[in-house]
């Protein structure tokens, strides 16, 4: 059993390691946000009784052909199940039709009656990336990111602004793990008989990849603010020191600065106490 301890160092160990890997975590997400923008995000398979599996639908003589040798219970049976699956389908339809209707149309229906003739199994579809309008602002925002990250190379003059690059990154990837995350909680995804959907691997492939680019984009944005901040503060201890002594209004001279402490004392004194010094020396 893991101790709280254990877990602990675990945690810190893990935290240490994103923070070391940061700007690689954001290269990994975008890469897997793009890889989701070609695969399904959703998916619906409609099955049939095991009884017409294999049986053109259309096929009035193969459909008779099923229950032909059947005794009377077992037809009861079947008739219940075909029923059944009418039933579930149908509630199916009624909880989700709005859903089906924005992602396949409103020949969707037909479309899965026909994928199941075809299949002569089951008709199933799916609903892709480039079919969501989520999918398409994943593809967006990491173009957006790239060209702000490319931005100061062809600008120069951007170049201050090159340490917002992270933290422009997370704030479109913390804004776009809401919208995917919108997209898995209201995708449908309760069975029936007869039916199964869900939420399919390029989902979950944009909210770990959104994940990536938000943790490795806050902690990319912490360094690079600080390395902005300590370029600033060398810039300003820079200027002071050119900065050359101003008469104040009244037109006397400023006082001349007190001398370092490692600063010879013979190049503060008059030539006059210089003399005293080294007579006294001597």
């Amino acid at each position: 059993m893991t101790t709280p301890q254990e877990l602990q160092a675990k945690l810190t160990l893990g935290i240490e390691k994103a923070r070391t890997n940061s700007r690689r975590l954001v290269y990994i997400g975008a890469g897997l946000i793009v890889l989701s923008f070609v695969m399904s995000w959703w998916g619906l398979k409609k099955e049939r009784v095991y009884e017409q599996q294999g049986v053109s639908v259309a096929d009035a003589a193969a459909q008779e052909a099923i229950t032909a040798n059947m005794t009377a219970e077992d037809k009861k049976d079947y008739d219940s199940r075909i029923a059944q699956y009418s039933v579930a389908w149908q509630a199916n339809q009624s909880l989700n039709r709005d859903y089906y209707l924005a992602a396949f149309g409103q020949d969707y229906d037909q479309r899965l009656r026909n994928l199941e003739n075809v299949s002569l199994r089951s008709g199933s579809m799916s609903l892709f990336g480039w079919s969501t309008g989520t999918g398409w602002f994943g593809v967006l925002f990491v173009i957006a990111g790239a060209a702000w990250f490319a931005a100061p190379k062809f600008k120069p003059e951007l170049e201050d602004f090159a340490w917002t690059i992270p933290w422009v990154w997370t704030a479109l990837g913390a804004i776009y793990l809401i919208a995917v995350l919108a997209f898995y909680f209201n995708a449908p995804d309760v069975n029936g008989a007869g039916y199964s959907q869900g939420v399919a691997l390029g989902c979950y492939l944009s909210i770990f990849g959104t994940l990536a680019v938000v943790v490795g984009g806050t902690f990319e944005g912490i360094k690079s603010a600080n390395e902005r901040l300590a370029a600033i503060a060398a810039e300003a201890e820079d200027e002071e020191v050119d900065e050359e002594p101003a008469d104040d209004a009244s037109g006397a001279p400023r006082r001349p600065p007190l001398p370092k402490p490692s600063q010879p004392i013979n190049e503060v004194l008059d030539a006059e106490a210089a003399k005293r010094k080294r007579l006294t020396d001597w």
